[in-house]
């Protein structure tokens, strides 16, 4: 696959992903959309150094947060809205919760196996088809409200042996 597809497919990928970072650390929203056109530009510029056998999204935020921290060097005399050491510990905490957040994706599959074979089925029919929950309602012939309430359950149970396998981890 060319090297501008496949920027294209991780980038739109994680665009929304970004821009939530940006405007975590910004609280302008034009600000938040020139930050992000500068971002998405370097990005764009540096992809051949990116390493595919790594994430993106860590990779690109790097460069989301360069991306502020020119920025807001760039207003020299106008406001700041947090400082720097605000902006750092924000990035910090985004980084380290993103960290915890691919962990519980790695986990996940190990967690989805102990479930019933009913509930796994519920699960994937849910997440893999695409559909709403009123058309998966119709299809089992279920009421929505107590689908809803059942994955809900089922969700709950998910995150319950994903914790409990971290804590192992830890």
């Amino acid at each position: 696959m060319p090297e501008a597809e496949q920027f294209i497919m991780q980038f739109t990928r994680h665009e929304r992903q970004i821009r939530y970072y940006i405007a975590s650390l910004v609280t302008n929203k034009s600000d938040v959309d020139d930050i992000m056109q500068e971002a998405s530009s370097l990005l764009w510029k540096k992809y051949d150094q990116f390493d595919p056998e790594r994430p993106f999204l860590p990779w690109a935020m790097k460069f989301a947060y360069n991306a502020v921290r020119t920025y807001r060097q760039k207003l020299g005399t106008r406001r700041k809205y947090f400082s720097n050491e605000l902006i750092e510990e924000l990035a910090a905490v985004h980084e380290k919760e993103m960290d915890r957040l691919d962990q519980e994706r790695r986990l996940l599959p190990t967690a989805l196996q102990k479930l019933s074979e009913k509930e796994r089925l519920l699960i994937q029919h849910r997440y893999s088809s695409g559909g709403t929950i009123q058309d998966l309602a119709e299809t089992l012939g279920e009421k929505p409200d107590a689908l809803y309430k059942r994955l809900q359950r089922i969700r709950e149970k998910l995150m319950t042996l994903i914790q409990l396998e971290l804590e192992t981890i830890s």
